[in-house]
């Protein structure tokens, strides 16, 4: 930053081809102990501010011959003025990521006509704020505030004005975020399950928590290419335009639903567009799509609209008051995909089915029953009627049951074993390809057995389940720890969600094992 040139007046430079304006902001500055030069037209001011830089320039936009945006474009191609900030006087609605990749994000915009207070706020915010990022410019230690203190925008301005490395953490309402920058430059960030831009991009709106920044040499892989200043300008554009072709098409929580489908070659479609569609198949609003797609938020907005244009898909309003909303997904696409991966299936759907199982064992058929019957009333199980269903069985079945849907074309098989003791030279060589395993204990039932055959045999997670919390299902119950994950929770009794819960529970013990 410049030095205060006076007796610790901080130096103005106030460019403007309008006269009363000029004066009107002379007058205000020198009121509030500011030092002030004036200048009439552009090229004044390029010769005055390399004669003796200021600390802000304040300039009229709209001036002929050289505008204020081309004289600041002009001051920043030069070492000794180029992080002087501005202050742009415009009668024009503006924004800084509207313009020209020379212009900073901590650059201020005042609309004409404006007030003496809001003129002073805009200079006496902007000057706070340089003064907090130059403790980051200088300092070596790690460095703490909040972003209401001083925003994003500017600390990675004054990160990469200095040439500085390290982590910047960051933490808005329990969200957690890093950017990782080197010599200045943002080359990765972290947000939740997301990378790079998209992660990056994501983090332009926080304007509250805490940060802190970490220096030290940074090595991470390099995700995010683009230039500083260009990376901000970049972001900050995609975000209004997110923020308009939401509260265009999908205000008030809109549902969106497939209506056609594409029947050529899936390759034939963009890559953004092929996923989109994919994850129509699963969810229905547009948070959900954004959080679950690995492009940016701007292409997936794009890309449905432009389906919605060519009526492949269909908005529909969002769930009215007393309406039941839609049921959510057994597992989340990203936690589905994990799945899938493990069975050795790629991302892009195959027509060929998982050959992967999970494991029921029991010795109550009212028990399995139950389950299979409540389980059945779901869209991703489908369930061997005449298997298990049928009236006139006593035993347990010894086999395929059944199936769950984890992506489409992707299914587990599900196989039930009676827990008896005289079975169980038969469940080694039937529970080849198993993922994990249930357990369902019902009064005076024992889990030891099938419990260790699952940890010592199988050494696959397992899940202790019975009505309410009998006696079984307690962990003391099995007299020793498991080297697996495992876990114990109630049967669900057919009024609500439970038996999906089941599962919900025996597929987190899988998915974190």
């Amino acid at each position: 930053m410049a030095e205060s040139a006076g007796k610790g007046k901080r130096f103005i430079l106030v460019v403007d081809n309008d006269m009363a304006v000029l004066k009107q902001v002379e007058n205000t500055l020198r009121r509030n102990d500011y030092e002030v030069h004036l200048a009439t037209d552009g090229a004044l001011a390029i010769n005055r501010a390399l004669a003796s830089p200021p600390e802000v320039v304040i300039s009229a936009v709209e001036m002929p011959l050289l505008d204020g945006f081309k004289l600041c474009q002009l001051l920043r191609t030069n070492p000794i003025t180029r992080d002087i900030p501005f202050v742009f006087l415009t009668s024009k609605e503006t924004s800084p990521q509207r313009l020209g990749q020379y212009l900073r994000p901590f650059d201020e915009f005042l609309l004409k006509p404006f007030k003496e207070e809001e003129l002073l706020g805009r200079i006496t915010g902007l000057l706070m704020r340089m003064e907090k990022v130059e403790e980051v410019a200088v300092g070596e230690k790690a460095l703490l505030g909040t972003l209401s203190e001083i925003t994003l925008m500017d600390l990675l301005q004054i990160l990469r004005m200095n040439r500085r490395s390290g982590f910047l953490d960051l933490e808005q309402e329990g969200r957690l975020a890093t950017v990782f920058i080197r010599e200045g430059e943002v080359v990765n960030a972290k947000l939740g399950k997301f990378k790079g831009e998209k992660a990056f991009f994501r983090l332009l709106d926080w304007n509250r928590g805490k940060f802190e920044f970490r220096p030290q040499a940074v090595e991470t892989e390099v995700l995010i290419e683009r230039p500083g200043e260009n990376l901000i300008l970049e972001g900050l554009r995609q975000l209004d335009e997110v923020n308009k072709i939401k509260e265009t098409l999908f205000a008030g929580g809109r549902r969106l639903e497939l209506v056609k489908h594409f029947q050529g070659p899936p390759e034939k479609l963009r890559p953004v567009t092929r996923e989109v569609i994919k994850l129509l198949d699963y969810f229905s609003g547009l948070e959900d799509i954004m959080d679950q797609s690995s492009f940016n938020d701007l292409e997936i907005c794009q890309t449905l609209q432009v389906l919605i244009e060519k009526e492949i898909i269909d908005v529909s309003a969002g769930v009215a008051e007393g309406e039941e909303a839609l049921e959510t997904p057994l597992l989340s696409l990203e936690e589905a995909l994990k799945l899938s991966y493990q069975l050795g299936i790629g991302r892009e759907e195959t027509s060929q089915a998982s050959t992967g199982k999970l494991l029921l064992f029991t010795s109550e058929r009212k028990l399995l029953k139950q389950l299979l019957e409540g389980l059945s009333r779901h869209k991703e199980f489908k369930i061997d009627a005449g298997i298990v269903l049928d009236p006139a069985a006593k035993s347990i079945p010894l086999g395929g049951i059944g199936t769950v849907q984890i992506l489409e074309g992707t299914d587990l098989s599900l196989y039930s074993f009676p827990s008896e003791a005289s079975y169980q030279p038969l469940w080694e060589p039937l529970s080849q390809g198993s993922l994990g395993n249930l357990i369902l204990l019902g009064e005076g039932n024992s889990a030891e057995d099938a419990a260790r055959f699952c940890d010592n045999v199988l050494r696959q997670p397992f899940l202790l389940c019975g009505p309410g919390r009998p006696e079984g299902v307690e962990k003391a119950a099995l007299g020793w720890e498991p080297s697996v994950p495992w876990n114990s929770i109630p049967l669900g009794d057919g009024r609500d969600d439970g038996y999906r819960q089941v599962f919900r529970a025996l597929f987190s013990l899988i998915l974190n094992k």
